[in-house]
């Protein structure tokens, strides 16, 4: 059996990859770029954990080389990930079960995901939040 985030990055490999992780608004914001590359006509790829109204399902193979995926941060499977684009919608802390309980190794660990962008990559990143907001403070301060 493969696990759902080894399959999204065997299947990122060989596309332009755009993973959507955050503690909330990933299915949300994933079915809204989803959306938009549907409207540019670019036919997607993509994976979603909830339904893309537009579409009738939650994934489905398209024409192009774009795979628009929902990143699972819950458990660190988004680390297996390496996209070309990366979208933190926000940060708190969720799922502290994985992470030892520490918020630190949580924020590390979404570190981690971002460095995993090549360096043409971008990362699209919500500055309202204020925990990516320190994050960003961070990087710039290295």
């Amino acid at each position: 059996m493969v696990r759902r985030a080894e399959m999204l990055a065997e299947l990122m490999r060989y596309r332009h990859g755009i993973a959507v992780a955050g503690t909330h608004g990933k299915t949300t914001t994933t079915a809204l770029v989803t959306q938009i590359y549907f409207e540019a006509g670019l036919d997607p790829t993509f994976v979603n954990g909830g339904l893309v109204k537009s579409a009738g399902t939650n994934a489905r193979l398209g024409s192009s080389r774009i795979l628009i995926a929902e990143a699972d941060e819950s458990d660190a499977s988004f680390l297996h990930l390496q996209p070309m684009v990366a979208i933190v919608t926000n940060i708190e802390a969720d799922h502290m079960d994985t992470y030892g309980g520490d918020f630190n190794v949580l924020k590390q660990t979404f570190i981690d995901f971002l460095h995993k962008l090549p360096f043409y990559g971008q990362a699209i990143m919500c500055v309202d939040d204020p925990v990516i907001r320190e994050m960003i403070l961070i990087s710039a301060a290295r």
